[in-house]
């Protein structure tokens, strides 16, 4: 999370320390709202897939991916994590989303062949540089 472009398609604000890394994981221990996986390719941590907001009650969760490891951006990795996400979460969700800046093209991409579909948009939700850009949310019904 040091690179800004990363920083910035997943509107990461913060600045990213090893005292600030160590209270995040020590958060995310105790936090039931929140299940973080380990994306691997040819047993290589290329990066990080999860649920947040999870509502057990309506059976949704908000989730996220990034793939780290620039080598790998491209090659499918992120269609392929979520398929094995889903896979393991079909029977304890209803419906699965991820709310996406506009700008992040990529990403927009990864979603739609990953099987999601817009559901909609915040228009001018987030301040960015002096400048207003509109969310768009995915979603996936399991």
């Amino acid at each position: 999370m040091l690179d800004e472009n990363l920083k910035k398609n997943f509107l990461f604000r913060g600045s990213v320390t090893p005292e600030s890394h160590l209270h995040w994981f020590e958060q995310y221990l105790i936090d039931q709202s929140q299940k973080i996986y380990a994306v691997c390719f040819d047993d290589l941590h290329v990066g990080n897939i999860g649920l947040k907001n999870i509502d057990t009650t309506n059976r949704n969760a908000e989730t996220w991916v990034y793939i780290g490891d620039a080598t790998m951006k491209g090659k499918g990795v992120g269609k392929v994590a979520y398929q094995q996400l889903l896979s393991l979460w079909k029977e304890g969700f209803h419906k699965i989303y991820a709310n996406i800046a506009e700008f992040n093209t990529s990403s927009i991409k990864m979603y739609q062949k990953a099987g999601f579909s817009l559901e909609g948009i915040f228009k001018n939700q987030l301040l960015w540089d002096n400048q207003y850009y509109s969310i768009l949310r995915f979603a996936i019904f399991l």
